[in-house]
């Protein structure tokens, strides 16, 4: 009896870290998407609709008088949980969810913040918006194997007025 016990404590005092990841990890996450969103739909809703565009040519009808470029960064890293069942994805094959929820999270953070900036800015429209992502990697030299990494994703623009 006492070694069930144990072996209980044991895998729950194992596993907590990532339990615990599981369940604030995804609250924390779910209140910066819903903040996001809600800061989206005000940004939207006061200015009439976007500012940023990714057109093919230039403006047609509209005389552009001053331009410079726009940007926002966003650096983002998974939680334990996330990287536990990434980790588990990539042994087994197919889509990635979690990994899928962040990204999508942060691109859309790093086009309001692009949003936010060009009016901070004093721009009326930023045009061929881009976005790229990079990976921040850190690898301990004691175990090469043990990789932490987060995602900065970058959106930039022109600005013009």
């Amino acid at each position: 009896m006492s070694d069930s016990i144990a072996i209980i404590i044991w895998v729950l005092f194992a596993t907590s870290p990532l339990i615990l990841s599981a369940v604030f990890g995804s609250w924390h996450q779910r209140k910066c998407r819903k903040k996001t969103t809600e800061r989206e739909q005000q940004f939207l809703s006061t200015k009439g609709g976007d500012v940023i565009h990714t057109i093919p040519k230039t403006i047609p009808e509209r005389q552009i008088n001053s331009c410079g470029l726009v940007m926002a960064c966003l650096v983002v890293g998974p939680s334990w949980w996330q990287l536990f069942i990434g980790a588990l994805k990539t042994i087994i094959g197919g889509r990635v969810k979690s990994y899928e929820r962040i990204l999508t999270w942060g691109k859309k953070e790093a086009l309001q913040r692009l949003r936010e900036q060009a009016v901070a800015e004093g721009w009326d429209d930023v045009i061929n918006v881009r976005i790229d992502t990079a990976i921040i990697l850190q690898v301990r030299q004691q175990d090469p194997g043990n990789k932490r990494g987060t995602l900065e994703i970058f959106a930039y623009g022109t600005g013009v007025k």
